[in-house]
């Protein structure tokens, strides 16, 4: 996302983050900082489990094409 100033916004959360702020009339992320962290929280296990996969699809694709 490319803000108005040409300041680039790549990451996901960031960019959630960003909008959450601009939007006035809906939320993106809970207000309670319990429940914001819990999305944090979740936010980083998919990550890692992104991280997860996409290390055993590259050692499957060595293994297997070289």
């Amino acid at each position: 996302l490319v803000l108005d100033n040409d300041e680039a916004l790549y990451d996901s959360r960031v960019i959630v983050e960003y909008l959450d702020t601009q939007i006035t009339d809906a939320m993106l992320l809970p207000s309670e900082i319990s429940l914001r962290i819990a999305v944090a929280r979740w936010c980083a296990l998919a990550w890692s489990v992104f991280i997860i996969q996409a290390r055993i699809l590259g050692n499957l694709q060595r293994r297997y094409f070289g």
